[in-house]
């Protein structure tokens, strides 16, 4: 009781702070556990740029050859799509008036 009064610390406090110090090591140790086994990793993927499609392909969005002008291409393809389903709605069309 005098080392309390004299600025020490109860038992409360020293098992607190044996615990804190517990766990802060265990923490440690599991770290340096995990540097070790990501050491022995060694998977580097490799990307094949041999491939002659992999040579060739290009990026069908095109944004960063052309970025100006995307809006404008998906515009384009959308209106090439809807002149598509139409000129198939007239054959379509044309076919049932032959019928009759």
């Amino acid at each position: 009781s005098n080392r309390l009064a004299e600025g020490g610390r109860s038992v409360v406090e020293l098992s607190r702070g044996d615990s804190l110090k517990k766990e802060t090591t265990q923490k440690m140790l599991r770290l340096r556990k995990e540097q070790e086994e990501m050491k022995e990793l060694t998977f580097e993927p490799t990307v094949n740029h041999t491939n002659r499609f992999a040579r060739h392909a290009e990026s069908k969005l095109k944004i960063v050859e052309d970025p100006d002008n995307y809006l404008q291409r998906l515009q384009n393809d959308a209106k090439s799509r809807k002149d598509l389903l139409r000129r198939k709605k007239q054959v379509i069309e044309m076919k049932d008036l032959e019928e009759c």
